[in-house]
């Protein structure tokens, strides 16, 4: 007769007989004693109980004469978009010098007013499981979707669907849901639309030509920019690229993307996604700047450069600074210049500073300009202390201080001149790539490693230029 060793889960979700040489039961009656003991009533499977006892098992068999029920959870509420909504741009290195390749672009949706946006789904129950005890094991709720309704969205009295009130772009991030205002110009920006200021979201299905303006909340333009002015408070997206012809002055708050640059002043306190070129540019980046490859001109980045290319074969020269705030250096410059007008204005009114008398005794005519001149004094006065604040508050944000770095993924051509605030270095002779230059700060000297970040570790540096 076989005999068994009896055994359970430590949920008591299955309980199991197990043919051995020697064990505690060998008969129906001491299993009904062990069940019993262990309280095990529900999921009884007679059948394999009845096989274990009336067949001739192998030692090892093993019969399951109890099975309980797992719980089925319930499903999470979700939102059920009925259009697209966009998400952010993700960019990767391409072996290629002549782009940049993105793996998802930034992408919008517009929608009217009255547009069906997302159906709320609620979420459904779970089903309660149990176990051979016959306990009930209950099951996870799914919980109801989380967001929040902002502009340009309502639900209908259902509240289940999500309705567009106005004309717009989709928005949803950080689990608020809203269609914010967009101002669309669906040909250029030329004599016929004039020049644009408005205080939200701007879409330009064609360019924007010569001599004219935009001042936005944001801005996409399907074509190209030429030599005009922008002025944009959060991101600029430009389908094409820019062609400044050294006239074309841009302004972004936020990031900037966009295929090519070419002779343009470009301010921006957010990154520079560049698919292409920049070409005889000056760039003041506050962040990080990434293209295929930067020719010419000048190339401030506070967060470093990465490219795969930096000069042209022909020697070019071009001009990069990586770790410094072009926003620091305006700053300073407008400081010395303030500080060289107060001299002069000093010069001017030092004499009848506190001398009231001195001054009755001149004309009319010449105690109010003298009154002006001190005034502008105290204006000036004024102005360098609110930019020594703001240049203070400015170098508390820096959430750090980074260390300058330029990547290139190819090479960094002859005649390429790297300045940051410690030292400074121009290339007599083609560097190939991949290469990775960096600051050494205890020495003032830049140092190179052939290792890059992401991906493949990064060696001790061996080699100083």
């Amino acid at each position: 007769m076989s005999q068994f060793e009896a055994e359970v889960d430590e949920h008591f979700l299955e309980a199991r007989l197990r043919v051995v040489k020697e064990g505690q039961i060998r008969t129906a009656a001491d299993l009904s004693a062990w069940l019993k003991q262990l309280k095990i009533v529900a999921g009884l499977n007679r059948e394999a109980i009845r096989a274990a006892f009336t067949t001739s098992p192998e030692v090892g068999e093993v019969f399951i004469i109890a099975s309980g029920q797992r719980p089925s959870n319930g499903q999470a509420g979700r939102l059920d978009f009925k259009v697209a909504v966009g998400h952010k741009a993700v960019y990767e290195q391409s072996e290629e010098i002549d782009q940049i390749d993105f793996k998802s672009s930034t992408s919008f949706t517009m929608v009217s007013q009255g547009d069906l946006i997302a159906e709320v789904v609620p979420p459904k129950p779970g089903v309660d499981g149990i176990n051979i005890k016959g306990h009930k094991i209950a099951a996870l709720v799914g919980k109801p979707v989380e967001f929040q309704l902002g502009d340009g969205v309502t639900v209908d009295q259902t509240g289940q669907k999500i309705i567009s009130t106005q004309f717009g772009v989709i928005n949803f991030k950080r689990n608020i849901l809203k269609v914010e205002s967009v101002l669309k110009i669906d040909g250029n920006v030329d004599l016929h639309s004039g020049n644009i200021k408005f205080d939200g979201n701007v879409y330009v299905n064609g360019d924007i030509l010569d001599g004219f303006s935009v001042e936005a909340k944001s801005l996409t333009v399907n074509g190209s920019v030429g030599a005009s002015f922008l002025n944009i408070s959060e991101n600029l997206k430009i389908g094409l690229g820019i062609n400044g012809k050294n006239k074309a002055i841009i302004n972004v708050n936020g990031e900037i993307e966009t295929q090519y640059i070419n002779e343009t002043l470009v301010q921006c306190n957010q990154s520079i996604k560049v698919k292409k070129q920049i070409l005889n540019s000056k760039i003041l980046c506050h962040h990080q700047v990434v293209c295929a490859q930067i020719v010419g001109g000048e190339c401030f980045a506070f967060l470093g450069i990465i490219s795969n290319e930096i000069g042209s074969d022909l020697g070019i020269q071009t001009q990069i600074y990586p770790g410094i705030s072009y926003r620091v250096q305006q700053i300073d410059a407008q400081i010395r210049k303030l500080e060289r007008s107060i001299e002069e204005s000093l010069q001017n009114i030092k004499m009848f500073l506190g001398k009231r008398s001195y001054l009755r005794s001149l004309s009319r005519d010449k105690q109010d300009l003298i009154r002006l001149k001190i005034e502008e004094f105290f204006k000036q006065a004024d102005l360098f202390e609110s930019l020594r604040s703001e240049k203070e508050q400015l170098i508390s944000s820096f959430e750090f201080i980074p260390s300058p770095e330029v990547i290139a993924y190819r090479k960094i051509n002859k005649n390429v001149k790297i300045k940051t605030l410690r030292c400074v270095t121009v290339t007599y002779e083609t560097i190939v790539g991949p290469l990775r230059l960096f600051e050494d700060s205890k020495r003032n000297i830049f140092r190179r490693s052939s290792k890059i970040k992401g991906g493949i570790s990064i060696k001790k540096a061996d080699e100083s230029i």
